[in-house]
């Protein structure tokens, strides 16, 4: 399963140093980010704007991923 932030990236066409340009971070940054790094909350706000969705809704569908990917379920 793609993570959130890879989805929207390729949606837009861009690679991950097109997208860590438009955010105004490294390419490792973003890498990290699509491994399931957390995004400081400035971070997020640049990340949404450029990914042209609501802030709330991305850290929403990056958590439903992490529980996905990452949380131990009974």
């Amino acid at each position: 399963m793609l993570h959130p932030i890879q989805r929207y990236r390729i949606a837009k066409g861009w690679t991950q140093s097109e997208l860590a340009r438009q955010v105004g971070v490294s390419v490792n940054t973003v890498q990290a980010w699509e491994r399931g790094a957390r995004i400081r909350p400035s971070n997020l706000i640049r990340l949404a704007a450029a990914l042209s969705v609501e802030p709330l809704t991305l850290l929403n569908e990056i958590e439903e991923w992490r529980d996905q990917n990452f949380r131990t379920r009974p």
